[in-house]
């Protein structure tokens, strides 16, 4: 979820920046922070649960803010693992509440979902099982969760 691209100022100037949306109207007002900015973006109008990108292409995948609004997050968290080189972290920051809303609307899930901290705990359900590392928190002093997990490096070929 590109948004407004308002997290673009925050990012190192050196990067190259992909960003998506659902949304052709938000992705409008991302082209302009970005000429405001003069940083270089390339943005993209997609749904999260079909990511236009090639397997392992990024050396981070970061979301913010947009895992709530997601129809399919189990589809979107395997998208941003499947675009991950391997070794690479992804991180996934929204709010408190939004991984609440998330497991509410799985039937699944839903019973995760009382209490904010039961479905920050939770939330890491939505990841891969083949993934390693997986964390999700609360940040201190602030209404967000941090779900993170690292790609698998791929097995090194034995030598005969």
């Amino acid at each position: 979820g590109a948004g407004t691209a308002a997290n673009l100022a925050y990012l190192p100037a050196e990067i190259d920046y992909f960003a998506l949306d659902n949304s052709f109207a938000m992705l409008r007002q991302a082209q302009r922070q970005a000429g405001r900015l003069e940083r270089w973006a390339e943005f993209f109008q997609a749904d999260a649960a079909y990511l236009p990108f090639r397997d392992g292409i990024f050396d981070l995948v970061f979301q913010m803010g947009a895992l709530q609004f997601i129809r399919d997050p189990f589809r979107s968290v395997s998208e941003m693992a499947r675009l991950a080189r391997p070794g690479t972290t992804v991180h996934i920051l929204d709010e408190v509440s939004g991984a609440q809303l998330v497991l509410s609307r799985m039937p699944a899930h839903r019973k995760y979902a009382s209490t904010p901290e039961e479905a920050v705990g939770a939330i890491v359900r939505l990841v891969p099982h083949s993934m390693q590392g997986i964390t999700s928190r609360i940040i201190d002093g602030t209404d967000f969760y941090a779900l993170t997990f690292q790609i698998p490096t791929l097995p090194r070929p034995v030598q005969a």
